[in-house]
């Protein structure tokens, strides 16, 4: 794993964060509808970026 590989997959785990906080965001001022798409999207970008954790946590 070189340089560039660490920095897009610790990228894609940031995002991944990002659209979890996003999709709790949405679920608390009641924008339930559009939380399932963030919440997607951060299963999507931290299996992306290898991190089963964070997929879970998503």
């Amino acid at each position: 794993m070189d340089a560039s590989d660490t920095a897009r997959r610790a990228l894609l785990a940031t995002l991944s964060d990002l659209h979890t906080i996003a999709a709790w965001c949405c679920h608390d001022v009641g924008a339930v509808a559009r939380s399932p798409y963030h919440f997607g999207r951060a299963v999507e970008l931290a299996t992306d970026a290898g991190d089963a954790y964070r997929a879970a946590y998503a």
